[in-house]
C-alpha cells in the first residue's frame, strides 16, 4: 500500500481519535462503572443520551484500533493474504468479525429474552471496545515515549485485547443471567460469541 495512502489513514484516525476524547468525559465514569459491575452496562444502555454517545464514540474508535492492530502485525496474514498489506487483512478481519456476529445475533435471538433486553447485552461490547481502544493507545504513547521494543508492545496489546474480551464476555454472562437465569444465560453466550470469539482471539493465542 503507498505511504501516502498510510499517511492519510493515520492523519484520519488521529483524527477521530481525537474528537472520540472530547466526547470521553460524557460517559467516562460510566464506562469505567461498566468494567466493575454488570448493572451499570444496563444503566448506560437505558439511557438514551449516553447510548447514543456510546455508539459514536465507539465508531469513531474503529479507525484508531484498526490502525494499531496494523501498525504491530496483531493479525497476521495467512494464505491467500500474505500479499495484502497489514491493514487491508486487519480491516478485513474486524469487517468479518462484525457480519458474522451480526448474523448470529439475527438467528439466535430466542423467545425466552425480550428484544430490549438481548440487545442491551449484546450492545455492553461497544462499552468495553471503548475502553480496549483508549488502553492500547495509551500503551502506544507509553511504548513510544520510552522506546520499548516493537515485540513487547505487540505482546502487552494482544493480552489486553484477550483480557478486555475476557471481561466483556463475563459481564454478558451476568446481564443474560439477570433476564432468563444463568444456564439460558450461558447458553445465549456460547451461541452468539462461538464463531465470532473464534475470529477474533484465535489469531492472537495462536501467534
Amino acid at each position: 500500500m503507498p505511504d501516502e495512502v498510510i499517511k492519510i489513514l493515520t492523519v484520519f484516525a488521529c483524527l477521530t481519535f481525537l474528537w472520540a476524547v472530547s466526547i470521553f468525559p460524557r460517559i467516562g465514569l460510566s464506562l469505567l462503572g461498566c468494567i466493575v459491575r454488570w448493572k451499570e452496562s444496563v444503566n448506560l444502555h437505558a439511557s438514551v443520551s449516553l447510548s447514543r454517545t456510546r455508539d459514536y464514540e465507539a465508531w469513531l474508535l474503529v479507525p484508531t484500533f484498526l490502525l494499531l492492530c496494523s501498525e504491530y502485525d496483531i493479525y497476521p496474514a495467512v494464505w491467500p493474504l500474505e500479499a495484502w498489506p497489514s491493514i487491508a487483512v486487519t480491516s478485513l478481519v474486524f469487517a468479518v468479525y462484525l457480519l458474522v456476529r451480526g448474523l448470529c445475533n439475527l438467528v439466535f435471538r430466542g423467545w425466552k429474552i425480550s428484544r430490549k433486553d438481548f440487545y442491551c447485552a449484546i450492545c455492553c461490547q461497544r462499552n468495553f471496545f471503548i475502553i480496549l481502544v483508549f488502553t492500547m493507545a495509551l500503551t502506544f504513547c507509553i511504548s513510544f515515549i520510552f522506546g520499548f521494543a516493537h515485540e513487547v508492545t505487540r505482546s502487552v496489546l494482544r493480552w489486553e485485547i484477550i483480557v478486555v474480551y475476557a471481561v466483556h464476555l463475563i459481564r454478558k454472562t451476568q446481564i443474560f443471567a439477570h433476564y432468563v437465569g444463568f444456564l439460558a444465560g450461558f447458553l445465549y453466550l456460547c451461541t452468539l460469541e462461538i464463531l465470532p470469539t473464534g475470529l477474533l482471539v484465535a489469531p492472537l493465542l495462536l501467534r
